[in-house]
């Protein structure tokens, strides 16, 4: 989460000041951009202050676990993306189906009631 944070701060900053930018960024409108900035500072700023000085609490290295465990599964279908398309009708529709509840089921479990 951090990393993603600062990869979206520095391309909103590449598209503003070298349009028309990266993708998606620069596909987004402007005022959509401050709310990325929003959604990534609470993890950017939280984030790095958990790492760096409460690493050794339980309590963090439990939320952390969860919310990365929460979010690995749906990036479980990337591999497919090389062998078909994910939208379609075949085999590999069908694992990405397979696996995108899979992860859509782990993501409630360990946001919702975990």
């Amino acid at each position: 989460e951090i990393g993603e944070g600062v990869q979206h701060c520095l391309q909103i900053a590449h598209a503003y000041l070298s349009p028309p930018g990266t993708k998606p960024i620069c596909d987004m409108a402007k005022p959509i951009w401050s709310l990325i900035i929003c959604h990534h500072s609470l993890g950017l700023l939280a984030g790095s202050v958990a790492h760096l000085y409460l690493a050794s609490n339980p309590d963090v290295q439990l939320l952390c676990a969860l919310l990365l465990g929460a979010a690995v599964p749906g990036f479980a279908n990337l591999p497919l993306m090389a062998l078909g398309d994910l939208g379609g009708t075949g085999w590999v529709a069908k694992v990405n189906i397979a696996l995108s509840a899979i992860a859509i089921a782990f993501m409630l479990y360990t946001r919702v009631l975990f």
